[in-house]
């Protein structure tokens, strides 16, 4: 488990470098959007501490601003799985999903599946994440590899 976790914080910072390169906006949004995403940040330290339920409320108040932000519900969703809340956890992930048909929720969904025991599903999800090009871990696909009996 310790290397899924490794996995898992590596796969969040890819999340937190690709909003803060992708986001743009004009000088009106620059106030709102410096909120959501230092709310976002303050949220994912929290989640770093271990500190899952104080890191819900601010990546939801994140949310709050800027609803249509797939990362904010990726990075949500992370904290629900670590939580243990996989129900949730997905249910954040297939939100990112209907916002942007995006790898990266389709990968992180693919790790809540395989720690549930669903190898089909996060095989699907694995599959979505590599059509849609996002780097899906060597060893994650080993894990599962050797979690299902499957090559692929």
């Amino acid at each position: 488990m310790v290397r899924l976790r490794k996995i898992c914080e590596t796969s969040t910072l890819i999340l937190l470098i690709s909003l803060s390169t992708s986001v743009t906006g004009s000088a009106q949004n620059a106030d709102s959007l410096s909120e959501d995403i230092r709310l976002n940040n303050k949220g994912m330290q929290y989640s770093k501490k271990g500190m899952q339920e104080e890191a819900i409320v601010e990546i939801t108040k994140a949310i709050q601003l800027k609803p249509n932000l797939p990362v904010y519900y990726i990075n949500r969703g992370n904290v629900y799985a670590e939580k243990g809340d996989f129900e949730q956890a997905i249910s954040d992930f297939n939100k990112a999903i209907e916002i942007d048909n995006d790898g990266l929720a389709y990968y992180s969904r693919s790790m809540v599946y395989y720690k549930q025991g669903l190898y089909d599903k996060a095989w699907d999800d694995v599959y979505h994440a590599l059509e849609d090009e996002f780097p899906v871990y060597p060893e994650f696909i080993k894990m599962l590899q050797d979690a299902s009996g499957r090559e692929r």
